[in-house]
This record gives C-alpha cells, sequence and structure tokens, in this order.
C-alpha cells in the first residue's frame, strides 16, 4: 500500500509537471547564484564527518575524506583554472572540463547543470582563499567500549577515543600542514604523523623553465590509469555511469591525510618547460611488518598498533622508493593531450617471504616498474591508457587499462573501461578502475556505461555493465558481474529530486548468483527535497535480495529512512535523521551510509531487526570558529527474538580558521 502511494505521487507530479506548470525553473532547487566560481571541499569532509560512522574497515574513506582537505586549501577558480587544475577536481568527467573551457573561451558561462551535477561546489567568493592558519580537532568515542570482550581481556591496550588533529598553514605560495591520528584501542595518542612543506605556486627558475611542484615531507602520487601510481581512494561515487572511468591523476600532491596507507616520506618535485615536465621522487620510510628470523612474513596497511601483535610489528620493515615521470603535453586548451613515462624501483631492508604458500603478494627484496600513459581528449571524445612492465624478484609481468569517455550526441554519453591485471603483476602502489582492480592485480574485465537524457536538466536515465574474471588459489577461475540502470529526475515546478537504482551482483557467469555473501540484487529509491532555503529533506527506500546458490533459498532486506537539515540562519545547522531497516540474514545486510559513498569504503553492516539514527549540530562563531558535534546509534536484535544490541558513537569536531 506504501509503495503504490509512493507510485502514484510520482506520477501525479510527473503529470504535473508537463502540464505548463512547471516550466520556471527553481532558484532554491537549482542555486540562486547560478554558476558557481569556485571548488571547496571542505564541506565535503565535513558532511563526511557528520553523516557517516567513524567505524570503518577500510582506509579508502580515510583518503577519501581527508585528502579533500588538501583540494579545499588552494580553491580551484572555475572561471580562469587550466586543464591541469580542473583535473583536480573529481566531481567532473573529461567532457565537463571540456565544455567549461569551450563556454569559457566562447564568453559564455559554464552550463550551470555543470555545477549542480555536484554538491561540492560553493557559489560566491573563496572562503578560505589566500592566507590563513586552519586548526582541526576531531575525537569520537564510542560510550560503551570499556564494556567490548577486547577492552575486558587487555587486548586493546589503550582508551576508545578515536582523535584527528591537523594544523594546515597557507600563504600565497607555501602549504604547511601537521596530522596526528589515533584509533580507537591504540595506546599512543600520537600514534601516526604525517606532515609536509609544499609550494603552491610554481616558481619561475628560466624564462622557460620553472619549478612546478616541490614536496617536502609527506606526500602522494598519481599518474596515467593508476597501474604504478594511485591517488589511494577510490573515486566519488555517483548516481551517473560514466564520471569514474576514467582514473583522475593528480602527479606530485602535499599529503595531509591521517590514514597510514599508501603514501611517500622524503622529497618530490616537478620541473616543467613549454610542453616538458620532469617529476622526481625519492621516499625512505618505515612500514609495518610482521619479522620472524630476520624476514618479513607479512606487510600490514592497516595502521592500527592496538593490541600487542599490532604494537610488535609497528615500524619493522623499511622501504626506500626512487622514481620519475616524464611528459609530453602538446596541447593543454579546450583539446587536451599528453603522453608520460613512469619508472620507480622499490628496496626493502629485509627480504619478504610470505608464509601462506597461495599468497598472490610479493616476494623478495627488490621491486621496479615502468609504464607509458597516454591522456587526450578530442571535441566530443576522451581517452586514457596506460600500460605498465613489471621486474622483481617476484618475478616479470605486464599490465594493461584503457578507459574511453565520449557523446556521439548532444543527449548521450558513452563510456568503456579494458583492465588486464595478471596474478602475477604485482603494484603496491597502483590502484585502477575495476570491480576488484584496487590493489591492480588479479583481474580482466570490461565496463561499459551510458547515460541519456531525455529532458535537459530534468530527466536522464544511465545503464552499465562490469564484467570481470580473476583467479583463485585452489577453485580455478572466479567471474563476477555489475549490473545497474538509474535514472534520476529533477523537478522544476517544485524543488524535489528523484533517483532510482537497480543494480545485480554476482560471483559468477553473467545473471548466476555464487554462495557468497556479497552476490544480490538491490533496489534503490531516494527523493530529496528542498522545502525552503533553511529546511532541506531526504527520503530513501532500499531492498535486498541474496539467493543461495546452495539451496536456492532467499534472503531478504528492507529499508526506509528519512534525513531533515535545518539552517535557521547562516551560522547554524542541525540535522537529523532515522532508518528502519529488516534483514533475514547477513547476507542480505546494509551498510550504514551506502547513500553517500556506495561502494567506495566498508561501513558498518546493518543486519537483523534494528533502527539507526543520528543527530548533528555545527555552528559558527565569529566566522572563524566552527564548532560541530554528533551522536548516533544503532538499536537492533542480529536474530528473530533475539537479545537486543545498541550501538553508540559521539563525536565532537572543532576548526578555527584565520
Amino acid at each position: 500500500m506504501v509503495r503504490a502511494f509512493a507510485i502514484s505521487i510520482f506520477f501525479t507530479l510527473l503529470l504535473f509537471e508537463k502540464t505548463g506548470y512547471g516550466q520556471i525553473l527553481s532558484d532554491s532547487a537549482n542555486g540562486s547564484t547560478g554558476l558557481t566560481d569556485l571548488f571547496d571541499a571542505s564541506e565535503l569532509s565535513n558532511q563526511v564527518f557528520l553523516r557517516t560512522s567513524e567505524e570503518i574497515f577500510g582506509q579508502e574513506l580515510q583518503f577519501l575524506t581527508d585528502d579533500f582537505e588538501r583540494l579545499s586549501m588552494s580553491p580551484v577558480q572555475i572561471n580562469n583554472a587550466s586543464w591541469k587544475d580542473l583535473q583536480l577536481l573529481p566531481a567532473l568527467s573529461d567532457l565537463d572540463r571540456y565544455r567549461i573551457l569551450n563556454d569559457r573561451r566562447n564568453g559564455v558561462l559554464p552550463e550551470t547543470e555543470i555545477s549542480a551535477a555536484s554538491k561540492y561546489f560553493l557559489s560566491g567568493s573563496a572562503k578560505r582563499a589566500g592566507q590563513h592558519v586552519l586548526i582541526r580537532s576531531r575525537i569520537v568515542l564510542d560510550p560503551g567500549a570499556d564494556t567490548q570482550a577486547v577492552y575486558r581481556s587487555g587486548s586493546y591496550r589503550g582508551s576508545p577515543l578515536k582523535t584527528v588533529s591537523r594544523i594546515i598553514v597557507n600563504t600565497d605560495d607555501i602549504l604547511f600542514s601537521f596530522v596526528e591520528a589515533k584509533d580507537p584501542g591504540e595506546p599512543l595518542y600520537f600514534d601516526h604523523l604525517t606532515g609536509c612543506l609544499a609550494l603552491t605556486h610554481s616558481i619561475p627558475i628560466t624564462e622557460n623553465v620553472a619549478l612546478a611542484k616541490c614536496v617536502l615531507g609527506d606526500y602522494s602520487l598519481s599518474f596515467g590509469n593508476g597501474l604504478l601510481f594511485a591517488s589511494g581512494y577510490s573515486q566519488l561515487p555517483s548516481h551517473g555511469a560514466n564520471l569514474n572511468v576514467m582514473p583522475r591523476a593528480g602527479g606530485i600532491e602535499p599529503y595531509v591525510s591521517s590514514s597510514s596507507f599508501r603514501y611517500f616520506r622524503g622529497a618530490a618535485g616537478e620541473i616543467s618547460a613549454g610542453i616538458f615536465s620532469l617529476s622526481g621522487f625519492y621516499s625512505e620510510r618505515m612500514i609495518d611488518a610482521t619479522i620472524d628470523s630476520n624476514v618479513a612474513t607479512s606487510i600490514s596497511s592497516t595502521g592500527y598498533h592496538r593490541t600487542a601483535a599490532e604494537l610488535a610489528r609497528r615500524d619493522a620493515l623499511q622501504s626506500t622508493v626512487i622514481g620519475e615521470h616524464f611528459s609530453i603535453t602538446p596541447l593543454n586548451s579546450n583539446n587536451y593531450f599528453s603522453i608520460g613515462a613512469s619508472g620507480y624501483t622499490l628496496s626493502y631492508n629485509k627480504p619478504i617471504m610470505p608464509v601462506d604458500s597461495t599468497s598472490l603478494g610479493f616476494r623478495g627484496m627488490h621491486h621496479s616498474m615502468v609504464s607509458i600513459d597516454m591522456h587526450g581528449i578530442l571535441s566530443f571524445l576522451s581517452w586514457s591508457g596506460e600500460y605498465a612492465q613489471m621486474n622483481s624478484d617476484a618475478g616479470k609481468a605486464h599490465a594493461l587499462a584503457i578507459s574511453l569517455l565520449g557523446a556521439p550526441l548532444e543527449i548521450l554519453e558513452i563510456s568503456m573501461n579494458y583492465r588486464e591485471l595478471p596474478s602475477t603483476f604485482i603494484s603496491p602502489f597502483g590502484g585502477t578502475f575495476g570491480i576488484n582492480a584496487s590493489d591492480v592485480q588479479n583481474e580482466t574485465g570490461w565496463y561499459l556505461g551510458s547515460k541519456l537524457t531525455l529532458l535537459p536538466r530534468v530527466l536522464w536515465v544511465y545503464a552499465s555493465g562490469n564484467f570481470s574474471r580473476s583467479l583463485s588459489i585452489g577453485t580455478g577461475m572466479l567471474h563476477y558481474s555489475d549490473l545497474r540502470i538509474g535514472s534520476k529526475y529533477s523537478m522544476h515546478s517544485i524543488p524535489l529530486q528523484l533517483l532510482f537504482e537497480l543494480r545485480t551482483y554476482g560471483r559468477g557467469m553473467l545473471f548466476s548468483l555464487a554462495g557468497d555473501s556479497l552476490s544480490k540484487t538491490s533496489l534503490r529509491l531516494d527523493a530529496d527535497l528542498v522545502v525552503s532555503s533553511s529546511i532541506h529533506l531526504g527520503v530513501r527506500e532500499e531492498i535486498e535480495q541474496f539467493i543461495s546458490q546452495h539451496d536456492n533459498t532467499k534472503s531478504n532486506g528492507n529499508l526506509i529512512g528519512v534525513k531533515i537539515r535545518y539552517a535557521p540562519i547562516r551560522e547554524l545547522t542541525i540535522g537529523s535523521g532515522i532508518i528502519f531497516f529488516h534483514a533475514d540474514s547477513y547476507a542480505a545486510r546494509f551498510y550504514s551510509n551506502e547513500a553517500d559513498f556506495p561502494g567506495a569504503a566498508v561501513f558498518v553492516a546493518l543486519y537483523g531487526t534494528g533502527y539507526r539514527y543520528y543527530l548533528q549540530c555545527a555552528g559558527t562563531i565569529l566566522n572563524s570558529l566552527v564548532l560541530e558535534a554528533r551522536i548516533a546509534e544503532t538499536d537492533y536484535a542480529s536474530i528473530p527474538g533475539g537479545q537486543r544490541l545498541r550501538k553508540m558513537t559521539a563525536g565532537v569536531q572543532l576548526d578555527l580558521a584565520f
């Protein structure tokens, strides 16, 4: 009955939209300022903190949120940004960047639709542009953590507090950062420390030569399609099908993340001379590893130091990296073309010999890789590709990744990706587009995507198919398929957006489901309504179905939730939300915040029967001090009639900018 009523409301609104009353564009829905000239990602990190659970199992979300702090330190002015500047903005595709530059060349402002495609654009003047100092401190606590078995048994050696503190000083030419972090259960409040000193603008050396980039301390690398060096985090999630196919490569960037995963420590710089550029980098840092008889039996990338075993492997292995990247960019205006080559050597001070005989990881002490990459866009067609060769103690192998994005018609965008990543190909710092390609190993697959605009700025639909296969030791070849179809409808008569997505993910041949707990079909419906300039309302319903291959039994899940954001004055924002969920089994589970980052990170799983709510508040004092607080709680029974469990997290964040 409820779903039938919702469907009837949808078609009533659609009819209302097409009868003539919906011809006036709502300012409150699309932004009364029209074009925005600024990309400032600081709001993204704030919203992630306010919306998500801090208890995540992956490192990708940490990269995604914290590395945006770096972007927010130097906002990009869209009205005069170059190709390289626009490539830093993950909310845009290559075609979006081409349209911006083309419109700007013709003396018109870029389409409002492009800026509206990302909620991370801010209008008006840069609130953090120019010289400033930012001090940010975040504390998150699970009030009931001390009652958990790991604390009662003494397995965790420290308090349940999670802390992240960051100091960033940004002048016209220099950026300085210092970050400390402590995970729950760690005894040291300065367990993880990063920092750097970096140029924010190029410095001329001669008339034609300039020092384009320079970082001393901690930095990240990303080139080509990510076969050698990737930015370290998943691409921004999108309700479209084409945005993430083209990997984003920013070259050398200062590292301001609180994550312990995939960064470099030393010095890196880029020298440019006309269409030529040369980047060089040196890194020497200690990493976590389990050592037995002067041999590393495993390497850990989690950065956790909570238990005696985790503390024993802290900084036990030295990693040294030396490399370079050379590129030629003959086109860098509306059209763009660049070709480059990368290479590096990696050495460890102890041999690595995994104890797992079926391990597909690295063995030995020395590793070297080279690659060639190409990236270009001509009018409606964009392409990117990289070929890499590995030659190390672990053997020899090669890999390939190619992406295409085109707009053969004004209303149609299509995309394609092919990756060939053998099981013997090992890339410690790589990550590329794919189903299981975050480690650039053991996947061969295709991706096809399309987006069709039926009504400009009103209605578009998308569809995609991702197919791959990977080798499993002892099992043989495993096949994966990920199919999606969806649409987005933005009403003109009222400031309402409706989103729909149907997804089928399976481990097996096409349209087959395996007995693993990830293969399932989901249906998701979202509605976002701007009630007024101060009130925003969102509603979600999601249905999951898992089918066991062993006995053909079905497990179903259903989730419905609502959230509201209220800003009575510019300096105060209050938000709250609640979701109710039911899942027959763990296989039909939901993730607590896939609404904002689908597939980007593994969040706390919601299963059984229960609810989850949150309450958040953010206030600004004297335009320089921002205080935010959040509390969230999950109450559920994992099995019908079982004992109800309660899980609570609370956090505060303080921003001081001057």
